[in-house]
């Protein structure tokens, strides 16, 4: 897929989210947390559910691991047959997120991060609290005590210099 492609729908698909969420109290029911240590889980702002929002705009895919509600699949059909959001996109530029990130793993010929990392349960870096209440000022790798306070303040925080490759890994070192 043209590179152009992905990252032009990724910046809609970002400010249809913020168009959805902005200025308003959203609140989080977290339902999971994924093999990387990420909170997966259901976003609400008043009585709108933001997740199949976006999935009915076709700002977002209904991502099937985690899907326990079917009416996704659905609503991500409607979307897909209007040709809203991300399905008005060429066929050839239309790819799922997943296989997308698999393709770049295998471009750079290196490992899952999953298979470099171990993953974390329910801690306090995954309690599903306000991660503005739960992020200090820790920004830098020598900061950190655990892999799973890097994966926290790199996934929750937005300490985006934790992952110094872009490989979604934050401190090799104490990640590895």
């Amino acid at each position: 897929m043209p590179r152009k492609a992905v990252s032009l729908f990724g910046q809609k698909s970002k400010r249809m989210l913020s168009d959805l969420v902005f200025n308003r109290t959203v609140t989080v029911r977290v339902t999971d947390v994924d093999r990387y240590g990420r909170s997966v889980g259901v976003i609400q702002a008043g009585n709108t559910n933001i997740n199949a929002e976006m999935v009915k705009r076709g700002g977002a895919w209904a991502y099937r691991r985690y899907l326990s509600d079917q009416r996704y699949l659905l609503w991500e059909r409607q979307a897909q047959q209007a040709r809203r959001g991300l399905w008005g996109l060429q066929a050839d530029q239309i790819m799922a997120p997943w296989d997308w990130r698999a393709a770049r793993r295998n471009r750079r010929g290196s490992n899952a991060p999953a298979e470099r990392m171990t993953p974390i349960g329910r801690s306090a870096f995954s309690s599903g609290t306000p991660a503005d209440s739960a992020c200090g000022t820790k920004s830098r790798c020598s900061q950190m005590t655990s892999c799973a306070e890097a994966t926290f303040y790199l996934r929750s925080c937005g300490a985006g210099r934790l992952d110094s490759d872009g490989d979604g890994v934050p401190c090799e070192k104490i990640c590895s």
